[in-house]
């Protein structure tokens, strides 16, 4: 893991170099979008916001209805996804 890296850049590294079947969303990664969303230790939080510190505990958004892993339709249907 780089130090200061964001939770989303570490989703991505695992999507692209481990599990290519991992689902997240992803949309601007400026925090803008909403799209990574997800709860982060307990809390709602955007991923591409929220720099690594120590261990994690990731969990769907409950802000729409889960489709796979951490990916999470929005209650206006949109879906942002890695891949």
């Amino acid at each position: 893991m780089v130090p200061g890296e964001s939770v989303l850049n570490v989703l991505e590294r695992i999507f692209e170099t481990q599990d290519e079947s991992l689902a997240f969303g992803g949309g601007c990664g400026r925090g803008r979008c909403g799209a990574c969303g997800m709860k982060i230790n307990g809390r709602y939080r955007l991923a591409c916001g929220e720099v690594v510190k120590g261990d994690l505990i990731l969990e769907p958004s409950s802000k729409g209805r889960l489709i796979k892993d951490l990916l999470v339709v929005e209650e206006s249907g949109e879906v942002h996804q890695n891949a």
